[in-house]
């Protein structure tokens, strides 16, 4: 979507955020998924005014992680406070590891 860090206030700016850096994302359903990994899951305050945990992220150029970090305020609107997203792989240029990892030393 974007390298810039930004501070968007309100839903209509992050509306407006999404709407201009989307479509060349790739991002489309089922490009979200929970991280069934220990300590990445589903984790609720003991207050239980938020909820935060990492997501699998998958788009037509990468692949990487989510942190989300969801509250509610003393309104009770729904806010999200933390959005973190990190790129392990680009698609197209995947690391040669596990499966496509060479078996023998490539020549020099």
């Amino acid at each position: 979507l974007t390298w810039n860090i930004i501070t968007l206030q309100g839903r209509d700016e992050v509306l407006r955020a999404l709407a201009a850096s989307a479509p060349g994302a790739g991002i489309e359903a089922g490009s979200f998924t929970l991280m069934d990994r220990p300590h990445f899951g589903l984790q609720v305050s003991p207050e239980g005014d938020e909820i935060s945990g990492w997501l699998n992220v998958r788009t037509s150029t990468a692949r990487g992680m989510m942190r989300v970090q969801l509250r509610q305020d003393s309104d009770g609107n729904d806010a999200c406070s933390v959005l973190f997203t990190h790129a392990t792989e680009l698609r197209g240029f995947e690391e040669p590891a596990g499966t496509r990892r060479p078996l023998e030393p490539s020549p020099e």
